[in-house]
Formats: structure tokens, sequence, C-alpha cells
């Protein structure tokens, strides 16, 4: 209050999405907290891997909206899929140029993933801890609301001790 601070209004919107879901009526729905500039219904936007246009601006009643300014938590419908807490949301105006960074960063993501994950069948699972050289939980987690699952993997993270420990192969909602 005392300087007076304000982010600009005039340039396109710029948020962080802070919770994300699935609703069985509308589809993925994000919590956006916007940071700068101004959201309308029909924008183009980015976030993540994903491209698409905003459906629908609903405020913290759930009540529709036709603008969104900075500061505002919003919950934006439109997604093609469920964005996951703490990425970055911006509204573009070249749609071209924001599919091809979707492209390269779903690209990006699945080589990651593919790293991520050794290929073992069951029967060598079975083998090896019937020998006592597997000490592992591998689990995959699968939920409604992002933000739950990421204190789930954290509670589950910390119950890894020496005996056992707990790795998660897979989280989303």
């Amino acid at each position: 209050d005392m300087l007076d601070l304000q982010a600009p209004v005039d340039c396109p919107a710029k948020g962080i999405v802070v919770e994300s879901r699935l609703d069985k009526g509308l589809g993925p729905i994000a919590t956006v907290l916007i940071q700068s500039g101004t959201l309308k219904k029909g924008d183009s936007f980015l976030c993540g891997t994903q491209v698409s246009k905003v459906r629908e601006i609903l405020n913290e009643r759930g009540k529709k909206i036709d603008f969104a300014y900075p500061s505002d938590p919003v919950q934006v419908l439109g997604f093609t899929e469920v964005p996951r807490a703490g990425e970055i949301f911006k509204h573009i105006t070249n749609e071209r140029e924001a599919k091809k960074i979707a492209l390269s960063r779903s690209r990006i993501e699945r080589e990651a993933e593919q790293r991520r994950f050794k290929k073992i069948t069951l029967d060598q699972i079975g083998k090896n801890i019937s020998l006592g050289v597997t000490n592992e939980l591998d689990i995959i987690i699968k939920g409604d609301v992002d933000g739950s699952i990421e204190a789930l993997c954290d509670s589950l993270m910390a119950l890894s001790t020496d005996e056992v420990a707990v790795n998660i192969l897979h989280k989303s909602v």
C-alpha cells in the first residue's frame, strides 16, 4: 500500500496455475492467479504443453465473468488436459509459434519420462523380492485434484526407510 505497486493491465495476461482438477460437467479446470495483464473470454493461451482458448472465466464464487485483472484468482475453462500446479499460463497472439513451443515441450517431457522408467517384467520383480534383492515399493498415484496428489506424494516419500524405499513412478489427475 505504501509503495502503491500496480501491475500492468494493458499487456497480454500472464499468470500461474495454483490448482487444477477434472470436473465431470465442465472438463479440466485450473485456478489461475493472474500476475499481469487482462485475460478475456476467447483469448488463446499457452500453459505447459498445451495451446487452447479460454472458454469461460469463473470468479472465486463460481460466477461467470468477462475479464480477469492482475491479482485476480480465477478458474479458467478450456484446457485440453488437466495442467500441473505451478505451470505458467500465458496469453498468446501467435498461435503457430505457440504450437511449436508446446510440441517441443511435450517432446522433451516425453523423452524425460522414457529415460526415467526402467524396463523390467513382473517375473523379474518377483524373483528379486523372493531373493531379498529388491526392497522398493513402486507406486502410481491418480487423483481428481492436483494439489492433493502433490501432498500425497510428499507424505509417501517421507515414509521411505532403510528397509523399504518408496518410488513414485507416475502421478496425474
